[in-house]
């Protein structure tokens, strides 16, 4: 008689090489996704972030619903820009420091 699946499945214990096969890539695609991907798009989004910035509307058209920038307006607007650039520059560094890291341990060597 056949024994049951589910007794048989209990009466066997996966070796540690199936077990670290099977964790990898679950292991590295979450850590790209979490890790490296989120960084990207908070990198992209303070890409886009200064590039608005740095766009001054310093004429008036009111039936455009355009007004025009006070001084005040500007340079509020260029500590933004610089704010953002050095959060942008710690971004990029993180980036970088963090995919070396990550190749280290998840990339082939022989790609």
């Amino acid at each position: 008689m056949a024994e049951i699946k589910a007794l048989s499945l209990l009466k066997t214990n996966k070796t540690v090489k199936e077990r670290a096969e099977s964790y990898f890539k679950s292991i590295q695609r979450n850590i790209q996704k979490n890790v490296i991907d989120a960084l990207i798009q908070k990198k992209e989004a303070l890409e886009d972030k200064i590039f608005d910035l740095e766009n001054f509307t310093l004429d008036t058209n009111l039936n455009a619903g355009l007004r025009t920038m006070t001084k005040e307006d500007c340079e509020k607007r260029f500590v933004d820009i610089i704010s953002s650039e050095y959060e942008l520059e710690l971004i990029n560094r993180e980036i970088e420091i963090k995919q070396a890291t990550f190749n280290k341990y998840f990339e082939d060597a022989k790609k």
